[in-house]
This record gives C-alpha cells, sequence and structure tokens, in this order.
C-alpha cells in the first residue's frame, strides 16, 4: 500500500483552489434589500461579520475586508465649529491690530425687515395721523381729496415744511432707504466734497372693503418719493467758480458721479439749469457695465448680454474738435451693429445706453476711452411729467446756489397727482413703471382662519324653556352660539354664570309681543335662569377681551347689537356707543317672526344711537373695520365671524425688482459684531483687514475661514477586542449577522438558507435574508467573489447607506 503525503494533498487542494477562483460565478447581488439594510446605530457597526469554523481560509480573509469596511463606514457628519479667530492679529513690529470693517451683503430665504418694510392700516380707519407712531399703531392714512394741494404746500417743500398728512417712511424706519447700514449715502467725488444723500417715501392710501368684490383692498394709493442732498450735489465740482466758468474736467457730468435713486446706484450723466425758466433738468443712468479704461479690443457685457467692444479711436475732427470711439455691438442673440460716439455723447443700441464719457487719442498703444454701459436712462425736468410709458410721474427739482455763484441741487422729489392706485391683494405701486426701484404691494390683513370666533344666531319658534323662576315657558329664540367652551360669562340676578357657549334671547311668542326681550343662559342647575336687557350679555373672544352683546325693543322691532373694538387693545369689554368700536345689528320683526333687513343681508352702523332699528344696510361677506366677516344672513339665521384680535391691513415696501419678499441687505461691520437681521437669521463678522497702530499692515488670510459652518465626517472609535466584528458562527452573540460562507461550511448559513444544498453550483449570492445578510457561494473562490461584490456595493453607497 502506498502512503499519501499530506503535503501533496495540500498542494493539490491549493490548486484547485487556484483554479475554483479563476472561475468564480457571477454575483446575485440584492441591491434593492441592501439599500433598506441599516448596517449602522449611532455611528458605530450594527451588525457582526460570522464566518464558520471549517471555512477556508479565503472564507476568514473575505469576513475581514468585510469588516474592515464597515468599520470605515462607521461615521456621522459633523458641523465644524470656527474658533479662535479672537485671536488672530497682524502686527508691524511689535504693532496690535486695533481696527478694521468690512462690508457684508447677507442673502437669507423668504422676507427680511432689513430689505422690505411692512406698513400695518385699520380697515376703514382714516381720521388719524400717520406720519408717526399713535396710540393706535403706525398706519396709512387716508388720501385725502386734496392729494395735489398737499403736495404743493408741504410735500414738494414750496412752504418749507415737511408733509405731516402721509406715513414718512425714512432711513431710520427700514434698511430699504440705508446704505451700508447709514441713513444716509455719502456721495463720492474727486474732490472730497461733503454731500450727503438721504431718501424718504411718503404713503398715502386707504384700506376699505370693496362690496363689488367681497374683499379689503386698498383705495387711492399714491405715494412720494424724496431724496435730499446735504451740502448739495453742485454742478460744478470746483464750488468756488459759476457754472460758465467751470472747467470741462470739474463738471460733475464729466466724473463719473454716482448717486442712491429709487434704491440703487444711478451715474449722472448729464445736468443743466435754465435761468430764464427757473427748472432744472437732471439724467440718471443705471449702469451695468464700465471701464474707466478702454483699450482697443475691449469688451464691455451688459445685464442682457449686449457685448460692446471698442474698435477704433479716431482724432478730433469737425468743427467741435471733439474725438470720437467706434464700437461693435452684439446682442445675446447674435444680432450685430456698429456705432460710432464722440466724447459726451451717448447712443441707444439693442436696450442699451452706451455713453463715451472721454476719449484719449495717443499713439496707438495708448488710446482709450472711459465707457459706461447703461440698462436705463432717466431724465428729470422740474415740474415736467415724465413720459406716460413711465406712469404720470412728476419731478420737482430745488435748486441752491453755491459759494462761487454755481447752481446745485438740494432736492429731488417724484410724485403722481394723476392717478388713484386701487390695489386688491398681490398688486403694487411701482415709484416710476418700467424702471428699478421701489415699489408699494397691497398684502391684505394678518388675519388667519384660526383668528375668527364662529357667532351664529338661530332663530327657533315656539321653543319650550325650563325656567327657574317661570318654570315651563313657550317663547320664540334667538339661539347664539360661540366656539369658545366658556364665551357667554353674565351676571343675572345677581348670580354669576361660570360661562357657556351658547344662551338665548327671548323674542316673544306667537300670540304676544314681549314688552322687553330676555337673555337666558344655563347655570350649574339644570334649569336657566334669565335677565332683562339692562344687563349686557359679555362675550368673550379671548382671554382677556370681551363684547358686550345688547338687545334693545321698540314696539314690535328687536334690535341685537353685537360692538366691536375697531383699534388694537388689551383686557379691554367692547360696549355699545363706545369710542372706537362698531357695532354690527340683526334686526327681529316680532309682527313676521323673522329677522328682517331691506336688502335680505346684514347691517352695520357706526354712529347709530341707542334703540334706532334701521342701520344703514350692507351685503353678505362684509368685512367690518376690525376685520370680522358677515359670513351669511336669512330670515331665520345669521353669522358673524368675529375677528378674535383687529385686523391689519398690510403693506410692503421692496426693491422694485424683488418681490413682496425681497431678502438681500449689506452691513458695515467691525471684527466680532454681529447683527439680528431678522427672521431668526443673524450674520456675524470673523474676518477682516486692518491696519496696524503703529504702521501700514494688513490682517491677510482670515478669508480663508469659512463664515458659515461647514460639514465633516468623524469616524466611530472601535473597540473589537470588547465588541469584535469577525466571530465563528459558533459565537455569534448579535441578531444582524453579515454570514460569510455557504451552508457546507457556516452553521448559521445552513439555518438562514435552509440546508446545505441551498447553493447550487456556479452559485454565488450577496442576499438579505431577515435581519441577515448572506455572503456565500458554492466554491470558496465563489464565496471570496460575493464578498468583494459587497464591498463594492458598501463603498459605491457609502453616502446613502441606512444609519
Amino acid at each position: 500500500m502506498k502512503s499519501l503525503s499530506i503535503k501533496r494533498i495540500a498542494a493539490i487542494a491549493a490548486g484547485a483552489a487556484l483554479v475554483g477562483s479563476a472561475f468564480a460565478a457571477a454575483v446575485d447581488t440584492d441591491t434593492t434589500n441592501l439599500a433598506n439594510y441599516k448596517f449602522f446605530s449611532n455611528a458605530q457597526p450594527d451588525v457582526q461579520i460570522v464566518v464558520g469554523k471549517i471555512a477556508a481560509a479565503s472564507d476568514g480573509i473575505a469576513a475581514a475586508n468585510i469588516a474592515a469596511m464597515i468599520g470605515n463606514l462607521a461615521y456621522t457628519s459633523t458641523k465644524v465649529a470656527i474658533t479662535g479667530t479672537d485671536l488672530v492679529k497682524a502686527t508691524s513690529g511689535n504693532e496690535t491690530v486695533t481696527g478694521g470693517t468690512a462690508v457684508i451683503d447677507v442673502t437669507v430665504p423668504g422676507v427680511s425687515p432689513t430689505s422690505a418694510y411692512q406698513v400695518k392700516s385699520y380697515i376703514g380707519l382714516d381720521s388719524s395721523n400717520r406720519d408717526s407712531v399713535d396710540s393706535y399703531g403706525e398706519t396709512v392714512r387716508n388720501a385725502s381729496s386734496s392729494w395735489n394741494g398737499d403736495l404743493s404746500a408741504s410735500a414738494l417743500g414750496t412752504t418749507g415744511v415737511e408733509p405731516t398728512v402721509p406715513l414718512k417712511i425714512t432711513g431710520d424706519k427700514t434698511a430699504l432707504l440705508q446704505y451700508n447700514g447709514q441713513t444716509y449715502y455719502k456721495v463720492v467725488t474727486p474732490k472730497s466734497l461733503n454731500i450727503k444723500e438721504e431718501q424718504k417715501i411718503f404713503l398715502f392710501g386707504k384700506t376699505y372693503y370693496y362690496a363689488t368684490d367681497d374683499v379689503v383692498e386698498a383705495k387711492t394709493v399714491k405715494v412720494g418719493y424724496e431724496v435730499t442732498f446735504t451740502d448739495p450735489l453742485p454742478y460744478c465740482l470746483e464750488t468756488t467758480k459759476t457754472d460758465a466758468l467751470c472747467a470741462e474736467s470739474d463738471k460733475t457730468t464729466k466724473n463719473h458721479v454716482q448717486i442712491k435713486f429709487l434704491g440703487g446706484t444711478w451715474t449722472v450723466m448729464d445736468m443743466s439749469y435754465s435761468a430764464s425758466t427757473a427748472k432744472s433738468t437732471i439724467t440718471l443712468g443705471k449702469e451695468t457695465a464700465y471701464s474707466p479704461i478702454m483699450k482697443l479690443q475691449d469688451t464691455l457685457t451688459a445685464e442682457n448680454g449686449v457685448k460692446v467692444t471698442l474698435t477704433d479711436i479716431s482724432t478730433p475732427t469737425g468743427t467741435s474738435y471733439l474725438p470720437y470711439a467706434s464700437f461693435k455691438i452684439v446682442d445675446a442673440a447674435g444680432s450685430e451693429d456698429t456705432l460710432t460716439i464722440q466724447q459726451g455723447s451717448s447712443t441707444e443700441k439693442f436696450g442699451v445706453v452706451i455713453s463715451v464719457e472721454y476719449v484719449f487719442g495717443g499713439i496707438t498703444q495708448t488710446n482709450y476711452a472711459r465707457v459706461a454701459v447703461y440698462s436705463s436712462r432717466l431724465e428729470l425736468t422740474s415740474d415736467t411729467m415724465l413720459p406716460t410709458t413711465y406712469g404720470y410721474w412728476t419731478p420737482n427739482i430745488y435748486n441752491t446756489t453755491t459759494t462761487g455763484g454755481g447752481q446745485a441741487i438740494t432736492k429731488i422729489f417724484l410724485y403722481d397727482t394723476t392717478t388713484d392706485y386701487n390695489l386688491k391683494t398681490g398688486e403694487s405701486v411701482a415709484l416710476i413703471s418700467g424702471m428699478p426701484g421701489y415699489k408699494i404691494t397691497f398684502t391684505n390683513t394678518d388675519l388667519t382662519d384660526s383668528d375668527y370666533d364662529p357667532l351664529t344666531f338661530s332663530l327657533v319658534e315656539d321653543q319650550t324653556l325650563k325656567t327657574d323662576l317661570f318654570g315651563d315657558i313657550a317663547v320664540d329664540v334667538l339661539k347664539v352660539t360661540s366656539g369658545k367652551a366658556t364665551a357667554f360669562r353674565p351676571t343675572i340676578n345677581g348670580s354669576a354664570i361660570s360661562g357657556n357657549n351658547i344662551f338665548y334671547i327671548g323674542l316673544g311668542n306667537s300670540t304676544s309681543n314681549w314688552s322687553t326681550c330676555k337673555f337666558f343662559t344655563k347655570p350649574s342647575s339644570s334649569s336657566l335662569t334669565y335677565g332683562n336687557t339692562t344687563a349686557d350679555m359679555p362675550y368673550y373672544y379671548s382671554s382677556s377681551e370681551a363684547a358686550n352683546i345688547q338687545c334693545n325693543q321698540t314696539a314690535q322691532n328687536i334690535t341685537i347689537r353685537v360692538p366691536e373694538y375697531t383699534v388694537d387693545n388689551a383686557g379691554y369689554s367692547a360696549s355699545v356707543n363706545d369710542a372706537n368700536v362698531n357695532e354690527t345689528w340683526l334686526l327681529y320683526d316680532q309682527s313676521i317672526r323673522k329677522l328682517v333687513s331691506t336688502t335680505g343681508s346684514a347691517t352695520i352702523s357706526t354712529t347709530a344711537p341707542w334703540g334706532y332699528d334701521t342701520p344703514a344696510n350692507v351685503e353678505d361677506k362684509t368685512v367690518t373695520p376690525r376685520g370680522s366677516i358677515l359670513n351669511g344672513y336669512t330670515s331665520t339665521s345669521a353669522q358673524i365671524k368675529y375677528a378674535t384680535k383687529v385686523a391689519h391691513a398690510l403693506y410692503t415696501m421692496t426693491g422694485g425688482a424683488a418681490a413682496a419678499a425681497a431678502n438681500v441687505a449689506s452691513y458695515t461691520m467691525a471684527p466680532g459684531d454681529s447683527k439680528d437681521i431678522g427672521g431668526g437669521y443673524k450674520v456675524a463678522l470673523k474676518s477682516v483687514s486692518a491696519t496696524g497702530a503703529g504702521g501700514a499692515c494688513t490682517v491677510t488670510g482670515l478669508d480663508n475661514l469659512a463664515a458659515n459652518p461647514a460639514n465633516v465626517v468623524a469616524t466611530a472609535k472601535l473597540n473589537t477586542k470588547a465588541s469584535p466584528l469577525v466571530v465563528t458562527d459558533d459565537a455569534a452573540t448579535s441578531s444582524k449577522l453579515i454570514v460569510v460562507g455557504g451552508p457546507v461550511v457556516n452553521t448559521v448559513a445552513d439555518t438562514v438558507l435552509g440546508g446545505k444544498d441551498k447553493i447550487a453550483a456556479g452559485q454565488s449570492m450577496v442576499k438579505v435574508v431577515g435581519d441577515k445578510v448572506v455572503v456565500a457561494g458554492y466554491t470558496a473562490a465563489d464565496t471570496t467573489a460575493a464578498a468583494e461584490a459587497l464591498i463594492d456595493w458598501l463603498n459605491q453607497n457609502r453616502d446613502a447607506l441606512q444609519r
């Protein structure tokens, strides 16, 4: 007998393994269930990898590689906080940085009070001075019929008096009229003049219920806009000279001077003053591209995509001796044209204005031009209405004389006396139609569905009431119901009623009229108690405020009056005939036993005296000055959607290019400063360029620190001794397992798959079975291929794994 060589058997087995690995089966990967399998919990692996005790060594290697991948993927995404910026400084020698600021533009989603200004108005209230915050809150005043007169006498400044009738919106009220957080803008000039500019908006209007549309609308809205200059804006920057003696290089129009107008930056293109008419003209351009030194073949690109390329510069020709520049103009669609423009002139083409401010006609290498491209050009002449394409806006320009006898502008006022703007929800008034600038939008009221209580009146004939004083009585009643559980809290015959959401108004019956109507309400006992109408019925529509409902009878007519405060109050009870109280009336005619109205609808009166039973009629769906809604009126029922707080009509002022939710603001901030910009957002300055106190130096590198938090990956700390990732099939402690190896060599796989014959020849799988992932194949090579397939899948889907 020949003996077997153990070494020979091992060599044959190894060779078989190599042959098997060369022909490993294609892996069937259960990608759908793998995507829903949770491998991790709290940044820790939530699985064990189990390998059979009798498995081939390659199974153990496969299990180890899977465990390494699982451990590598055990991480969380964590926000990084920037710290230590307060320790950064710049020095020059031994000098320490002590100052520095930065201009920050902040963009936030939604409405930001830094970039949108909201005005609140009462519905129908137009008698209070809205120039400042009064006792009823800041609101929009009614525009009187003497709008033009008001402007001439006040708003236009001819009497030197600021207007007091409209709401005046200034830079200290809203960032929309500010510049870098300041209420004024410093006009920059080459002469370093101290010109400060301020903007104001004057808003007129009234908010009323409009019966035609059954909605609250803004009526007769008018807007005035004012720019003031202190010191004034001169025609000649050398203010010691007259305009006639002003050098060409000192003219404001030749120095690219920019001002704030309608919320944007505009360049002064031209200025003139007519002594004969005493009228001034100023031409402004909304700049979209600019080059102070534009050389041949340089290109400027406007916001609308128009490209302006300088192609030639000539020597001076003609009697004007002015040089000119030639351009190739190409619009966004590819259409092309050429233009030649003299120095100091401008031409419009393809929706932009090209202005040649200066031309230097030196030798070819040094030729250049100063060129500006404008998206809009606006010419304002005092007391002269703009073209109607811009609306019906008229500017007034006010001048003064400089120390040298020249002209200077102190104020520009823009107003529209022709148009009464009636605005529905979402509609706007733009200052100068078609031009970038401010706009006023009416955005309806601030009441939501939860701000109403359904106060319902239902007529019930021949109702039998059980009373504590009269026993059972047959009577017609109005059953009054509130959505508030303890709305009605009367004191009747000396007894305080704790509160119900129902009470009854006795109205007489079919055989007799009552001389007085009576209130009935249910105390703690089963019977009703009553009181004459000399007692009010307190109706608590909120926890601290009430309306005292009253009933009065004249002959056969019964009047129920529901008062409401029309201005903000706290802890008060509205009573009939009080100041600032509106009343809703319901009329009942005992002779026909019906609720009545000449129009078949509910009625309102703000001035009707006690006992007056024929107030002015209004239609169903009417909105009251409080914001309550008459929500249905018939001969047998009525409902008032009673506003539990006073409605405020909302007007929003924004930049004209933005929706009523503009969201960009600029700030000038020092290191360590933070700003609450509204809406729950804050901005903090972390980086700055600063100057050393003892010498010139600049802090650098701080701009590399991200002001916003960034996400980083934090890996888990694993202790595989205490919590091993790889275990044998007889030591698995977790219910969630990655099972490596087939049922022949791994008892867990045998159990999960249901037998040793569940993997066929040539089969290789990554399969999710309950809370187990089986990684196995018919041969050891097939198992290795399955493990590699799982590792590949984990790597490719690392950012989408269930954690």
